[in-house]
């Protein structure tokens, strides 16, 4: 299982139980549904970076999609649930020039948003076939931690915009931007960024959502976009980072990144309506 063990540990030391396996594995999904019957699943278990996506892409087809329909074949043959929270993307988008609806075009320009887009295709049916009621949550740039700081951003190696800005600023790194002849106010990407308890609650109130909609008989599939609902440069990252951090920061401009979108920002009125979010 690919999960960072500082995260193990914050889990054991909150008390939640931590059973390690791959998601594809029948007999440890057989094991932990003997133990706790759960009702509900959400899923968390990809891989997220869109420039390592290029370089590999069989790598994030594997996980993202062989592993996931895995993952429901044996849901499917072991477990009797009534409800499915996916974590998908704002990848699946693809180009966009103004704030992202969710029945807006699909055409994912790099192969993570096509991964993403593939698992809510997965999804959707197997909610169809088993008739219980499913989620897709679109995340737009998460970040942040909460307040007192013991959990946070734990990627190794760290590739998150904020947390790898704070790093080279406070060690007194150039910040390496890439790009800055995007169609943009000033160059470069512009980016959705949503606070992680954000996130979270979003969560909370997809799972209340579905769960009342299979208490209902009230089957479906819905897409929802969780972002703030608006939209940041790197260069404006950066220039409130500085204020922040009371640091000089020397920019370096790179070339773009592979198959980088200029612009994704959400448009979250379905969320807000149809989860009081």
């Amino acid at each position: 299982m690919n999960i960072a063990q500082r995260s193990v540990q914050v889990l054991k030391k909150n008390d939640i139980p931590v059973i390690q396996g791959n998601i594809n594995c029948e007999e440890t999904l057989k094991s932990i549904y003997k133990q706790y019957p759960f009702e509900a699943v959400m899923h968390f278990a990809a891989f997220i970076e869109a420039g390592e996506s290029v370089k590999d892409p069989k790598k994030y087809f594997i996980n993202n999609v062989d592993n996931f329909s895995q993952l429901l074949k044996n849901i499917k043959a072991n477990c009797s649930i009534k409800c499915f929270i996916f974590s998908s993307s704002a990848a699946v988008y693809g180009e966009h020039s103004s704030s992202i609806k969710e029945d807006y075009d699909k055409k994912p320009i790099n192969p993570y948003g096509e991964t993403k887009l593939k698992g809510e295709e997965l999804l959707q049916k197997f909610a169809e076939d088993q008739k219980i009621s499913a989620i897709a949550l679109r995340y737009f740039n998460a970040a942040g931690c909460i307040e007192d700081g013991s959990l946070g951003e734990d990627h190794e190696p760290e590739t998150h915009l904020i947390p790898k800005l704070i790093e080279f600023i406070l060690k007194g790194k150039p910040v390496r931007v890439f790009g800055n002849d995007y169609p943009t106010r000033d160059g470069t990407c512009i980016r959705d960024y949503i606070h992680v308890n954000d996130l979270a609650d979003g969560h909370l109130k997809a799972l209340e959502s579905v769960y009342n909609n299979s208490k209902k008989d009230n089957k479906s599939f819905e897409a929802f976009n969780l972002g703030s609902g608006n939209g940041f440069s790197i260069l404006e990252v950066i220039s409130e980072l500085k204020k922040v951090v009371k640091e000089k920061v020397e920019i370096v401009y790179e070339g773009r990144r592979e198959r980088d979108p200029p612009y994704l920002v959400a448009n979250t009125d379905k969320a807000e309506k149809s989860l009081n979010w």
